[in-house]
């Protein structure tokens, strides 16, 4: 957590729990968040003269970093995904998550790989899970092919729709890939790259992982045929030419769709269909250092994504004031990065006013 000092007093600030109560307000928030609130407010930051919106970006950018222990803390687990580098994500999923109360007795966290985030006996936190029975099957037909974007810190690309096919791939955030199909698989979504590999647009958990971003977009290039395909002679609706094409990387031009075909002309030969429902996919478009050789890397399938916010996080995302600066810095990571190095130097330099005063000669 982030440390500061009032009046000597170097403990963890600013009390994650204080002045809570029993129970809970109409919107579920337990109560008393309140006079948390006014505490992280009144008892700590304004008497160092830091204002709401510098309060705000110090725990966005003091958050992002590190994770709380049991041992020490009582509390449990990393703020966010990737708590070793600089990012926006605290702001971002505060805002854009689902977060659920927690105390040491949820051991349904155990069965989902997040026993980490149980806190210990006596202590409450919020955590980026749901329980079993609140994962409700996604509609599908809300993520149709196109362009999507990374939204979660990485994914794994893997051969094939099943969790445990090996990992072929691991796009980071704001990664834009194409999607040339997409299926419902349990309680998860996943889509078909078009350079070959299967991604969770939603995980089994139920947590978002991509943003569509636009519509499908083909492109002409080299694709690898892996089996001997017939050829047609139009793109779509066109009979079969007689001719076939044997396994090997062929140049096709004009690739496009049509009712969930996608077709692209072998010139001189005739037309492939690189995608269709009664076919599957036949052949994948090669990008030069992803997929042209076969993988050299062993990707290792990274930690669950485990995320818990205090309630002295949370009241960031309920009050409104402080929310409007969340929201400002969950869109903007430029914004958060200037305001977070200048309330920091703020901090870092109370009561150094006599040091700080340039030397007279």
């Amino acid at each position: 957590m982030l440390r500061v000092g009032v009046e000597g007093d170097a403990g963890r600030l600013p009390g994650a729990e204080k002045y809570m109560e029993e129970g809970f307000d109409e919107e579920g928030r337990p109560n008393g968040w309140q006079k948390l609130c006014s505490h992280i407010r009144d008892e700590v930051f304004y008497r160092m003269g830091i204002d709401d919106r510098e309060i705000v970006a110090l725990l966005c950018g003091g958050h992002v970093y590190g994770r709380c222990h049991p041992s020490s803390s009582g509390y449990a687990g990393p703020w966010v995904e990737e708590p070793y580098k600089w990012s926006n994500e605290y702001a971002a999923d505060m805002v854009g998550d689902e977060w659920r109360l927690v105390d040491c007795s949820d051991t349904w966290l155990d069965a989902q790989g997040a026993a980490e985030l149980r806190p210990a006996p006596g202590k409450l936190q919020y955590v980026n899970k749901k329980k079993p029975d609140e994962i409700a099957t996604p509609d599908a037909t809300q993520f149709t092919p196109g362009k999507y974007k990374v939204a979660s810190g990485w994914v794994n690309v893997r051969k094939e729709p099943d969790t445990q096919s090996d990992i072929i791939g691991q796009p980071q955030r704001d990664e834009e890939l194409t999607l040339t199909a997409v299926k419902l698989f349990g309680t998860a979504v996943r889509g078909r790259l078009d350079t070959s590999g299967w991604v969770s647009i939603i995980a089994t958990g139920g947590k978002v992982l991509f943003e569509r971003v636009g519509e499908l977009e083909l492109s002409d290039g080299t694709y690898r045929v892996e089996n001997e395909q017939p050829l047609r002679t139009a793109a779509f609706g066109g009979d079969e030419s007689g001719e076939r094409l044997p396994p090997g990387d062929y140049e096709l031009s004009g690739v496009s769709a049509s009712d969930g075909v996608i077709c692209g002309e072998v010139a001189g030969k005739g037309w492939l269909t690189i995608l269709s429902p009664a076919t599957g996919v036949v052949a994948d478009r090669i990008v030069v250092g992803f997929n042209d050789k076969a993988p050299t890397e062993d990707f290792e399938d990274p930690p669950a994504p485990n995320q818990m916010m205090l309630l002295s996080d949370m009241v960031l995302a309920w009050d409104p004031a402080f929310r409007a600066v969340l929201e400002l810095y969950a869109e903007d990571e430029d914004l958060l990065a200037t305001d977070f190095g200048s309330a920091f130097k703020k901090l870092t330099e109370l009561g150094c006013d006599a040091v700080l005063q340039p030397a007279v000669a």
